[in-house]
């Protein structure tokens, strides 16, 4: 009788592999999370699996100490940088409207980079073998996706009732960002089998190609424009920084891109009856109105922002967030921590490009991180829930690929470190719950009372996702 061995590193994954099962499978979802919408669910399994990982640090020393020990070794600038965020968040917070709301913002965002670390000291402590994790993770989460799109899809042109491509999601625009992330990972497995046996490698090729052909029909049916064109700017950027060692990986793009085509034209434009690209003038005047509210706030709060999640607290006739990450940061941050958080991104990303090699991952993920780079400067990226996940497994096995890149020689988890790491995960688990608790029981009728309590000015009333469905703060 053969023995099926579940390693560490299959264990420890097991809190993202339930959070991508619940929030891409409806049978799942409505049987614990019932009564709630689908983006309200997503915000609660996101905090959940957030709070869970910090509770594992919390409980266990060998998972802190593995955190610890990646944190201990980011150079002396990023670890700067970070704690000056952090100071001038926390400053930001208690200057705001309502403190509560930026705290549980101010929080949640430290819940996520203590996440995205963890992803760095799984992939650095299992190394090759949590890559393949990983991947295997994305793909089944595409394909549970799929699963549940083509039963829903069957069922729809059945019953000949009107099909919209984002099921499981409120908003066609929160699942291209999450295909923004996915769409340059999933063809992974056939730039990663090519020592495979002739009819193995073929098998792969076929059903890979079919599950991304699948992924890039429903994107391009959802037309989400910058989703598109930053996949564009991704290959843009593969083909400039790889050159010639990138043929290979880019021919597999453009294989996947055009049997998506041909699954479009062939079989989803028949469904098609909405013209998703109609509304690309009304977008592109809502997105300037809300630039011009971000440069406002800027102009009048330049140094501290708003207030982290304030810019739902100035109401206007289009949305909670300005579909911008510069400005949404900016405005709600201060220009001190744009500038703070830019110039983390830029020295850590040239410091990756100038050491990674041709490897499929190595290309794959700085794809995925450009080309979600592009699409934040057009949408809510940094803001809901799927993508913020996406966001922190991507850097952070990106940090635990070639985190020795950096760190200080010879460092390891200093005690002062240890001792302050405690409280701060304590501090924003406890900013999240108190932010969250008791309105999280009754988000529903909190979310009908606002809309019947008030217009959307010359329209209609209308729910506004920020960080719940109902995104505007009272």
């Amino acid at each position: 009788m053969t023995k099926i061995r579940t390693s560490s590193a299959e264990i420890i994954s097991a809190p993202l592999v339930i959070f991508f099962a619940f929030t891409l499978n409806a049978r799942l979802t409505k049987l614990f999370l019932s009564g709630y919408n689908l983006y309200d669910t997503k915000r609660i399994l996101e905090i959940l699996l957030l709070v869970g990982i910090g509770l594992m640090l919390l409980l266990s020393n060998k998972e802190r100490h593995s955190w610890l020990g990646i944190f201990s070794r980011l150079t002396l600038q990023t670890r700067l940088l970070i704690a000056g965020i952090f100071i001038l968040g926390t400053i930001s917070s208690i200057a705001a409207p309502i403190p509560r709301d930026a705290f549980l913002s101010l929080s949640h965002v430290g819940l996520l980079f203590i996440f995205t670390l963890f992803i760095a000291a799984q992939r650095r402590r299992f190394s090759d073998s949590y890559d393949k994790i990983l991947l295997l993770i994305i793909v089944l989460s595409v394909i549970i996706y799929e699963g549940e799109f083509i039963r829903i899809f069957i069922s729809y042109i059945v019953q000949e009732r009107v099909f919209y491509f984002h099921p499981l999601f409120e908003n066609t625009r929160f699942l291209c960002q999450f295909q923004t992330w996915t769409l340059p990972l999933i063809t992974l497995p056939i730039l990663l089998t090519q020592e495979s046996t002739p009819g193995r490698r073929k098998l792969i090729f076929l059903s890979i190609l079919l599950i991304a052909g699948i992924w890039w029909g429903i994107a391009i049916a959802n037309g989400s424009k910058g989703s598109l064109l930053g996949q564009l700017v991704g290959w843009a950027g593969i083909a400039i920084i790889f050159r010639g060692r990138s043929k290979k990986w880019l021919l597999i793009q453009l294989y996947a891109l055009l049997a998506g085509l041909l699954i479009y034209f062939t079989v989803f434009i028949p469904e098609l009856r909405y013209d998703n690209f109609s509304a690309f003038a009304q977008s592109l005047l809502s997105r300037m109105a809300l630039w011009e509210q971000a440069l406002q706030l800027i102009k009048d709060n330049p140094l501290l922002g708003a207030g982290p999640l304030h810019y739902a607290y100035f109401r206007n006739p289009y949305a909670a967030h300005p579909h911008n990450s510069m400005l949404q940061i900016a405005s709600e941050w201060g220009i001190p921590v744009l500038l703070m958080i830019s110039l983390l991104a830029v020295t850590n990303f040239t410091t990756w490009v100038k050491r990674i090699s041709e490897n499929p991952i190595h290309i794959s993920l700085t794809a995925s991180l450009l080309a979600a780079a592009f699409h934040s400067l057009f949408s809510g990226v940094l803001t809901m829930p799927m993508s913020q996940i996406m966001m922190c497994v991507v850097i952070g096995w990106m940090y635990g690929i070639h985190q020795p890149l950096q760190i200080r020689s010879n460092s390891s988890p200093d005690t002062k470190t240890g001792r302050v790491f405690i409280p701060i995960v304590l501090l924003c688990i406890g900013g999240v719950v108190l932010g969250i608790f008791p309105e999280v029981f009754s988000l529903t009728e909190l979310g009908e009372e606002w809309l019947n309590n008030h217009e959307r000015f010359e329209e209609h009333a209308a729910y506004n996702p920020r960080f719940w469905f109902q995104g505007w703060l009272r």
